[in-house]
């Protein structure tokens, strides 16, 4: 297993045996697109810092081949000169949102928020036949800074919305209400 406190001298990135026993979803992308060990052992090294926690992994993200996000919301760009890999410092995005701004040669530029960075690589989509871009990353805590891929779900908009409406009214734990979405949601497919 990886050691946070010391880049020099344990693996960086995770094993396809380690992937498999913390992700039960999206695995042979985990695996295919994990950051080179190499390149994250010297953009840490770089930056002066290290694993925010032993799972911590960076995977590209999808159609932007040159900037790795981790499951913790962190991202590591090899856009610059020579492709250095480099951490992006988080943007402020919204009033409520940081995240940060990829770009691809002749392309306009992608400014996306961290939990959706962390959704669209980390999360399942437990909705079929809902597109991954039409679902809302929701922040189980309600925490806007934990963007921990453990702390995210993607959810439809008008679900999304009533989750907050109803722990706003009724005082429901997120936790319940996401146990039960899905569920809820089918039950209400079937009597239609």
């Amino acid at each position: 297993m990886k050691n946070k406190k010391n880049n020099n001298n344990f693996q960086l990135t995770m094993t396809e045996e380690e992937i498999f026993d913390t992700f039960h979803y999206n695995q042979q992308y985990l695996i295919d697109n994990q950051i080179p060990e190499d390149v994250l052992r010297w953009a840490l090294q770089r930056a002066n810092e290290y694993l925010v926690a032993d799972d911590e992994i960076f995977v590209q993200y999808p159609d932007y081949p040159d900037y790795f996000c981790s499951n913790y919301g962190r991202c590591i760009s090899l856009k610059a000169k020579g492709r250095e890999p480099k951490f992006l410092q988080p943007l402020t995005l919204t009033d409520k949102y940081t995240g940060y701004t990829f770009c691809r040669p002749k392309d306009k530029q992608l400014s996306i928020n961290m939990s959706r960075m962390v959704a669209d690589v980390f999360c399942p989509n437990f909705y079929e036949g809902q597109a991954r871009g039409t679902l809302q990353a929701h922040h189980i805590d309600h925490d806007r800074t934990n963007n921990s891929w453990k702390n995210i779900a993607l959810l439809p908009e008008k679900l999304h919305q009533a989750v907050h409406r109803c722990d706003k009214k009724h005082g429901i734990s997120d936790e319940f209400q996401i146990c039960v979405a899905p569920v809820a949601q089918e039950k209400e497919q079937e009597r239609r």
